[in-house]
């Protein structure tokens, strides 16, 4: 539960802000009455929706990189530069994530609330160094299992990819299968039809019977011209 916390959170916030929108929506349509509070929550909903959502893809590696120039090069030197990276992604994170803190905590309006719920907008902006300090420790765990433990993370749409070609290739392969079992099948009741049917062996009697009894040239005749 711990490690998809982040997803559940997702989740939430969304049945939340579009479950907002469809009452207010449905709220103005069939009585004429708008919730006053409605729209700014939907929107301070959909901003933590929008960071957890960040979030989840930092752990699903889901981010985009630019990688196509490392096929030029051994896979070590892909491993290095990613990492590297990472590292200069988690320094920038935990130093807007110290911005943050010091701006929503210290140096914010503690009197600026929002208009309508009436509550301070530093519950709001909180979202700010609580997502980029998640975000920092998925890439930390995401780099110590590709560089300690070894796996191999892929993201959603290359997971798709293998996938897809995975199920290809074994379809494939059963149909590979099925089309050499039919043909050996196919060829086996031949052989067992050609040994069961006496067809051949009727077509062999009556041709030998016909060469037998097919008149050959008769002696007496020969001698009765010869006499003659």
């Amino acid at each position: 539960m711990l490690d998809q916390a982040e997803e559940f959170i997702c989740a939430v916030l969304l049945v939340g802000f579009v479950s907002l929108l469809f009452a207010q929506i449905a709220s103005r349509l069939l009585f004429g009455y708008t919730i006053p509070w409605g729209d700014e929550l939907a929107t301070h909903l959909f901003v933590w929706f929008a960071y957890f959502g960040a979030v989840v893809a930092a752990k699903l590696s889901a981010h985009n990189r630019v990688s196509f120039q490392f096929g030029f090069f051994p896979p070590v030197v892909k491993k290095v530069c990613e990492s590297l990276a990472d590292l200069l992604w988690v320094a920038f994170n935990l130093y807007f994530a110290w911005l943050s803190v010091d701006f929503v905590f210290f140096r914010m309006n503690r009197f600026w609330q929002s208009q309508t719920l009436g509550l301070p907008m530093s519950y709001f902006y909180a979202v700010l160094p609580l997502a980029f300090v998640l975000m920092s420790v998925r890439i930390v765990i995401n780099n110590w299992r590709t560089l300690v433990r070894g796996e191999v993370l892929l993201d959603p749409e290359q997971a798709q990819v293998v996938q897809a070609s995975k199920v290809t290739h074994a379809s494939k392969a059963t149909h590979a299968s099925k089309a050499v079992h039919t043909s050996k099948k196919t060829h086996a009741s031949k052989v067992t039809h050609a040994e069961h049917d006496p067809l051949p062996q009727r077509m062999t009697h009556s041709r030998e019977g016909q060469q037998s009894a097919q008149p050959g040239p008769s002696r007496t005749a020969g001698r009765d011209d010869h006499g003659k």
